[in-house]
């Protein structure tokens, strides 16, 4: 089988960067392999507990794709040959190319403590199935420890709040949302979450899981611990570049897959968009490790208009980074880098504050 622009992977990035190839190069056949039949909105996962009740609610939709001629194969990519430019799937089949995009994305950090293997213990993965399992394990506990403070975090940690559960937020650092706000933001939010009876419980690190099949509780660094029937990790995403790892490409700082500013990798016809592909702040022009939905659709138009022809109104300068979160009506949003990071930079700064 050949199709002439193959992406690997199905999320965000992997549907974009298919629709802005087949509308940019009608004449050329585009195809996407993707493991799930059916994807989910990443943004929307951890509103499935209370706002929306249901896993199928965050559905995320392959109709326009395909009325475009975008064809979709259900199966796992296993190996990649760049010389010979043909990809082998778990069934057995091949796919050459012309063009490879790798949208493979990421997967969440779960430490390798003592205990992260006991029933209950989750972390907030982007596949349908995972999270069903997830949200119909949530129904039935009583008590739900979230680690980390980040935005999945307390949105996750809010939405399961609102099924009625006991729901205690950890994070290791002095305030939530250490990564995305100045210290005064995270307060706002910690005072909103506390008023409608979440327990914020900061500076504190996991040392192991309790419980011997089920979970029971965790263990602090400290010493101290809490009980819980429950306990997601909420505390961050990696590259997903396993396919790589063995194969002549170049990897980033952050070990992601390399790429210039039109998403080529260090692969002749070959490039990377997403969260497996690395990133440079616009500001500084170092590696960055912003994982955002926005940004992946942003890199899948620019690959998807360059996979034949540059264009340099369609390149990537570097990524500014613009996202918000809502907790019980309060919507906290950013652009660009903290106050904090823009001071330890070397940036002037200025600062507002409205009265």
């Amino acid at each position: 089988m050949k199709k002439e622009i193959l992406i690997i992977g199905g999320g965000p990035a992997g549907i974009i960067t298919a629709t802005t190839a087949k509308k940019t190069y009608p004449e050329k056949t585009v195809a996407v392999v993707r493991k799930e039949e059916t994807g989910l909105v990443p943004c929307g996962i951890p509103y499935i507990f209370g706002t929306l009740n249901s896993v199928d609610a965050n559905i995320m939709g392959i109709k326009p794709a395909e009325k475009l001629g975008v064809e979709f194969v259900i199966d796992e990519v296993t190996a990649v040959d760049f010389e010979r430019k043909t990809v082998l799937l778990k069934s057995g089949d091949s796919i050459e190319y012309e063009k490879l995009v790798f949208a493979t994305g990421s997967r969440p950090v779960l430490p390798p403590i003592e205990g992260k293997e006991l029933k209950g213990v989750f972390t907030v993965a982007k596949n349908k199935e995972y999270m069903e399992e997830v949200f119909n394990f949530a129904k039935n506990a009583k008590r739900v420890i979230i680690v980390g403070g980040g935005f999945i975090g307390i949105e996750v940690g809010d939405e399961i709040r609102k099924m009625g559960k006991e729901v205690t937020i950890i994070e290791a650092m002095p305030h939530l949302l250490p990564a995305a706000f100045d210290e005064e933001f995270g307060k706002i939010a910690e005072e909103k979450l506390t008023e409608h009876g979440a327990t914020i419980k900061t500076n504190l690190r996991v040392s192991k899981i309790l419980g011997n099949e089920s979970v029971t509780g965790i263990e602090f660094e400290d010493g101290s611990n809490l009980t819980a029937d429950m306990v997601i990790f909420a505390i961050g995403y990696k590259p997903n570049t396993g396919l790589v790892q063995n194969l002549d490409i170049h990897l980033g700082y952050s070990g992601a897959i390399w790429v210039d500013e039109y998403m080529r990798t260090s692969v002749r016809d070959v490039f990377a968009v997403g969260d497996c592909a690395e990133h440079k702040d616009f500001f500084t022009r170092k590696p960055s490790r912003l994982m955002l939905a926005s940004t992946a659709v942003f890199d899948a138009r620019v690959a998807g208009a360059n996979l034949y022809h540059l264009k340099v109104v369609r390149e990537n300068h570097g990524n500014l980074g613009v996202f918000s979160t809502s907790i019980e009506g309060l919507t906290l949003g950013a652009a660009g880098m903290t106050e904090r990071t823009a001071c330890a930079e070397g940036f002037e700064c200025v600062m507002g504050e409205e009265k």
